[in-house]
């Protein structure tokens, strides 16, 4: 009975950490992704600003 209790101990902290591991890779890809939201954001509201000024006739 304590042999079985050891394995499944072992097991669920095995399991643990992988899922650990696994949160990580997806915090880290989260951030990515983020980061590359921010920049694309960026590059549109530049975008926006030379249409405005070229609408306006400036340049």
């Amino acid at each position: 009975m304590l042999s079985l209790l050891l394995i499944t101990n072992y097991n669920a902290i095995a399991k643990l950490k992988e899922e650990k591991q696994r949160l990580e890779t997806m915090e880290k890809r989260y951030n990515e992704l983020e980061k590359q939201i921010q920049i694309r954001e960026a590059e549109l509201e530049l975008l926006r600003k030379l249409m405005q000024e070229k609408g306006a006739g400036v340049y």
